[in-house]
């Protein structure tokens, strides 16, 4: 029978080794966080196209209720005195409360994802220095 030699591994391939695994590592925590930073940023370019339609079909609903509100006979919608003007009034101030309100939660969320952004490429830049730190503990 015969016998399997064991191979050793020196101390040189051992630091080989460990610095392409650590390189290894170093680049997918890289692609990883870069991924997860763009998945974020189109979230958010989705949330706030979302957000512009329904406020575009909002307003369009609106301007069409107010068209139907003027073209009604004063005999038959007297319920507003035939004066679409008060009614029009309270349309146009919701619908600059709720932009104010979308614009403010726009702005809210921008910030939020570009502070997670600038943390997110913090903790990266001092993980890898760390990596680093780490790999030129091995130089010869």
């Amino acid at each position: 029978m015969a016998q399997l030699k064991k191979k050793e591994i020196g101390g040189g391939e051992f630091v080989d080794l460990f610095k392409g695994l650590t390189e290894l590592t170093k680049e997918n925590y890289q692609i990883g966080l870069e991924f997860s930073i763009s998945i974020l940023e189109a979230d958010l370019n989705l949330l706030n196209t979302q957000v512009e339609q329904w406020f575009a079909w909002h307003e369009s609903y609106n301007r069409f209720m107010k068209d139907l509100a003027e073209r009604f006979p004063n005999e038959i919608a007297n319920f507003w005195n035939g004066n679409s003007k008060h009614l029009n009034e309270q349309t146009e101030r919701f619908l600059i409360l709720q932009k104010d309100y979308i614009d403010s939660a726009r702005k809210v969320s921008e910030k939020l994802t570009r502070d997670v952004i600038s943390f997110t490429q913090k903790s990266m830049e001092r993980n890898i220095s760390i990596f680093n730190y780490y790999l030129n503990l091995f130089k010869d």
